[in-house]
């Protein structure tokens, strides 16, 4: 059997089966237990949604998007390949709609194994809503989007709260170095994904502390990470 191209970067664990053709077999590791739609809090749709064709295609289509000329410029690749936005075309499906809806919901409840007793979800940019958590669903949406609204869902966000005691939430990745090449390696593809479906990217620290000072905010602090996701805390 070929080697997994999945086996180096630690997704699955390799074993050598003492047979006379010494087949190679490959099994589950903690971390990629969480394929299983049978687990309780698993990734498998978040994986599903990553291979879909309307996703694949649009990296298919990354060298023609760069190349094009001005006249036939589009805003993403994602829109060149496919004539609209990754929202638009999952408002036209709902196969897409519920396996995005599916994604970022196992996302967010896998996340949420860290104890936060009150934050805000960012349901889009231009919808805010407060919720109590018990805990469940921090929504990783800004990086989808570029610096002009993000600032603008930062603000809707900081009038939802109190300015005596209130706080923002902000799951997302905070880019870095890190000491692990794989995490590296993931928020480089992530990033590079944002731009490609949704003109969006991932910010470090120093752009979040830009987009938290244009958004009206005194201060913030980033308590915790899961992953390459951090949890901020956004003062007013």
């Amino acid at each position: 059997m070929p080697r997994s191209p999945n086996v180096p970067t630690g997704v699955f664990a390799e074993e050598q089966k003492r047979t006379s053709t010494d087949e190679v077999l490959y099994a589950l590791i903690p971390v990629s237990w969480l394929l299983r739609r049978e687990v309780q809090h698993n990734l498998s749709a978040l994986t599903m949604l990553s291979l879909h064709p309307l996703i694949v295609s649009t990296w298919d289509n990354l060298a023609a998007w760069l190349q094009s000329g001005e006249g036939n410029w589009h805003r993403t690749a994602f829109e060149a390949k496919h004539g609209g936005s990754l929202w638009f075309k999952a408002s036209l499906d709902p196969k897409i709609n519920r396996l995005f809806n599916e994604a970022m919901s196992s996302m967010c409840k896998l996340f949420m194994g860290c104890k936060v007793e009150r934050y805000i979800v960012v349901q889009s940019a231009y919808n805010v809503r407060r919720i109590k958590v018990n805990p469940s669903g921090v929504q990783e949406v800004m990086h989808d989007w570029d610096n002009g609204a993000c600032v603008k869902i930062l603000m809707r966000c900081k009038e939802a709260v109190p300015k005596l005691g209130g706080k923002v939430i902000v799951v997302e990745i905070v880019r870095k170095k890190w000491p692990q090449q794989v995490f590296n390696e993931l928020q480089l593809v992530l990033d590079l994904h944002m731009m490609v479906m949704n003109n969006g990217k991932e910010c470090n620290e120093e752009e979040w502390k830009k987009l938290f000072i244009d958004a009206g905010f005194s201060s913030y602090e980033i308590l915790t990470s899961v992953g390459i996701l951090s949890l901020i805390e956004v003062f007013p």
